[in-house]
């Protein structure tokens, strides 16, 4: 009798056990849909009274989730036929350089992850479309990038964050204004080192940027007026700090920042 009770208890506790493994991955299955993602390019149409029509013609078909990535499609063209140079793939249809946020677009046989879209889905589907226009570079009083691989750069968002604020308050002791420091940018770039230096070349106004190695040119296609090497970062050595565009604050900023690297190296 005693042995039969103890399998019951035993089956019980199974049962129980397995429900409430299920009950923990419940939230995690809801999230393992995939978001499927139609690249299209817009189509100009005249018809015989010289009215002109726009419809979306499919080009590319990809999905993410939050284990898997896209690489995007390469360019349908690089102009379009009113001569405009393909700029990206974006979430919005009429996404407008220098106007709307670039978080909205994304480089031809770049990576779109699940992040990127999420917000946008409806009925786990989005478009991207295929914008054709110049690119309009919008520069901050000053942008600082930096290799967000910590593996590699040692360097998050913390340190960094925590670096930059130092940095301000010097630089507000050489008169610049809150409204200027309030336009003092951070942002991170992830990937590859290829794959950061053409952000960073696309993006087109980063003053400086942290964390790379020596390759940030060779391999990285990083054009810099001046680079500080050999710098441990997160306990990460061979770092740099590199300045990309020559102005006074970014100059300053870059003086600053060689002067004090040690703040990084832990």
């Amino acid at each position: 009798m005693r042995g039969a009770t103890l399998k019951i208890a035993a089956i019980v506790a199974i049962i129980a056990l397995y429900a409430g493994f299920c009950t923990a991955c419940a939230p995690l299955k809801s999230f393992e849909k995939d978001v499927r993602i139609t690249a299209v390019k817009l189509v100009e149409q005249t018809d015989g009274d010289g009215n002109v029509t726009e419809t979306t013609e499919e080009y590319a078909v990809g999905s993410v989730n939050i284990f898997n990535n896209w690489i995007l499609p390469a360019a349908p063209s690089a102009k379009n036929e009113k001569g405009d140079p393909f700029l990206g793939w974006s979430l919005k249809k009429d996404f407008t350089s220098g106007t709307d946020d670039n978080s909205l677009l994304f480089n031809a046989n770049g990576i779109i992850r699940y992040n990127d879209v999420k917000d946008y889905a409806e009925a786990e589907n989005v478009t991207l479309y295929a914008i054709y226009q110049e690119r309009v570079i919008i520069r901050n009083y000053l942008t600082v990038g930096y290799y967000e691989r910590e593996s590699t750069s040692g360097l998050n968002e913390d340190r960094v964050t925590a670096f930059v604020n130092n940095l301000k308050a010097y630089l507000k002791e050489q008169g610049s204004t809150d409204e200027q420091l309030q336009n003092v940018v951070i942002k991170g770039y992830n990937g590859n080192v290829s794959t950061v230096g053409q952000l960073v070349n696309d993006d087109g106004n980063v003053d400086i940027i942290l964390g790379m190695g020596k390759n940030i040119q060779s391999q990285g296609g990083i054009v810099y007026i001046e680079r500080e090497t050999g710098l441990i970062m997160g306990g990460k050595t061979e770092r740099c700090i590199a300045l990309l565009y020559e102005s006074e604050v970014a100059r300053l900023a870059y003086n600053w920042m060689v002067e004090n690297a040690g703040q990084l190296a832990d």
